[in-house]
């Protein structure tokens, strides 16, 4: 383990290792994002298929497990991916074409 002085300068080479390992971050940021946007449009496309009552199940039961993350004091990512199956139902919904909206027989 190596001990750094208080009040010491970083040296050139963590200096150089951080600059390199933040340009190659920067690099795959791009890719990331565009694999993240085609997961979202991909799960998306499979919820608007699912039935509007299914969506709402998922996005009460996301909800609430979100809000018990929360007064439970669960790390606020952990609270987030409880919320997150909310938003892609409420997205689902919502971006759903009018062609493909399920009926349910009400009587």
């Amino acid at each position: 383990m190596t001990m750094v002085k208080v009040g010491s300068r970083p040296s050139g080479s963590l200096i150089a290792g951080v600059r390199s390992g933040g340009a190659k971050l920067i690099e795959h940021v791009p890719g990331a994002l565009r694999t993240t946007r085609a997961g979202a449009r991909n799960a998306t496309e499979v919820l608007q298929t699912w039935p509007d009552p299914a969506l709402r199940g998922l996005a009460a039961t996301s909800v609430g497990l979100a809000a018990g993350f929360l007064l439970a004091g669960a790390p606020r990512v952990a609270t987030a991916l409880g919320a997150a199956p909310a938003l892609l139902a409420a997205a689902a919904i919502v971006l759903r074409p009018n062609s493909h909206r399920p009926t349910v027989d009400r009587s």
